[in-house]
């Protein structure tokens, strides 16, 4: 899932033009009730498909974001020139060309700089491979950079990656420890409690906002879990997760869907857990990224996110957890670490649920966010 990511939009982009998915849930042996036929079909947008024609074949050396080489360069922009430069600490060479690693713009006037001298043919797929700003009181441009192996620790084997990945994508142990948890709240710790799953047990997740994967690929490679399914709004962005999976090894086990995840779960009223439904939904919704809400920030002990309403969603929190858990066995909410947890209290009784668990994330000493647990078991009927 990938929580803190910027602002999209979030209206249906069915064309039809990719395929369903109905060999996978027959492979899964799945019901009918979550499977495409004559009244689900629609339930499943299209699948992400493998780019081709010149334009796949001109960017197939980045469009997974494997660039040749994967050091990190300097993006600048010369006045005189007009035109920004590129500077790698490591060779302390300098270039006027897009380099083939990361590049981290110096300020936001340089980052627009480099967008509109990226804006021609062939180049597009080389923004992917733009860091974000480093915020300012940070005064570190490797401040994102230095936490590649936390967010994957695979990275130098050739995750993709795109700018909204690395602020939002969830740090892989914490990820590998989210998916744990919630298998443990489906299972039980021997397998004869939690949400109603014994022994056996063969489980189905969603990934509601998958970014690049890491959630995803972290449920999938349990083995209690048998499949994955993973929603992302971005085309090019389920492409990059469907690489990540491939690259950890449990691709086969995940379905990439180019999907609004609103869509994806109300076009079939009829979904709902058990045998061949969803066990596990991990919502991980965009918050804006980096300096969201600092306007509104008084001081650094007083500043509390909004989780009411995420920014570009149809719905407001209450009703996206409603519709969660009417078709999912637990339920794992990520939340930004400035929650305030008044409000998220408040959302939690509008919403029925009179038993949840919230984990305060940490890396090392610092504070990272806040997961949410919640099994269906401890919903209240609503009088």
């Amino acid at each position: 899932g990938e929580g803190a990511r910027e602002r999209e939009s979030y209206e249906n982009d069915d064309d039809g033009s990719l395929g369903l998915v109905e060999e996978e849930m027959a492979k899964l042996d799945l019901p009918t009730c979550f499977g495409p036929s004559d009244a689900t079909s629609s339930f499943f947008s299209r699948l992400v498909e493998e780019d081709e024609g010149e334009e796949a074949e001109a960017g197939s050396a980045e469009a997974g974001g494997r660039p040749q080489q994967r050091g990190l360069w300097i993006g600048g922009y010369d006045p005189e020139y007009e035109l920004p430069y590129y500077f790698s600490e490591e060779t302390q060479e300098s270039q006027w060309e897009f380099p083939p690693g990361f590049v981290v713009p110096m300020d936001e006037s340089t980052k627009a700089h480099i967008l509109a001298n990226l804006q021609r043919p062939g180049t597009l797929v080389a923004a992917d491979r733009l860091l974000p700003v480093t915020p300012s009181k940070k005064n570190k441009l490797v401040h994102y950079w230095g936490k590649r192996f936390l967010l994957f620790s695979k990275f130098d084997e050739g995750v993709a990656m795109d700018t909204t990945a690395w602020y939002s994508v969830t740090p892989e142990k914490l990820a590998r420890h989210q998916a744990k948890k919630a298998v443990t709240l489906c299972c039980g710790d021997n397998g004869d409690g939690g949400a109603g799953k014994g022994p056996g047990v063969s489980l189905v997740a969603l990934d509601a906002f998958g970014g690049v994967g890491g959630n995803a690929i972290q449920l999938a490679a349990l083995p209690q879990v048998s499949h994955v399914y993973c929603c992302e709004l971005v085309a090019s962005r389920a492409q990059k997760a469907r690489a990540n999976a491939n690259l950890y090894g449990v691709g086969a086990k995940i379905s990439f869907l180019c999907s609004d995840y609103f869509s994806f779960l109300g076009r079939n009223e009829r979904l709902s857990g058990g045998r061949g439904g969803i066990d596990i939904l991990f919502l991980s919704p965009p918050w804006g990224g980096p300096g969201s809400g600092r306007k509104a920030k008084k001081g650094k002990q007083n500043f509390k996110f909004d989780i009411r309403h995420f920014p570009g969603l149809p719905m407001n929190t209450v009703g996206m957890l409603d519709q969660a858990l009417s078709v999912a066995r637990v339920v794992a909410l990520y939340l930004p670490r400035h929650t305030d947890m008044k409000e998220l209290q408040k959302i939690m009784r509008a919403a029925n649920v009179h038993r949840y668990e919230i984990e305060n994330n940490y890396h090392h000493d610092h504070f990272m966010a806040r997961t949410v647990y919640i099994c269906k078991e401890d919903v209240k009927a609503p009088l």
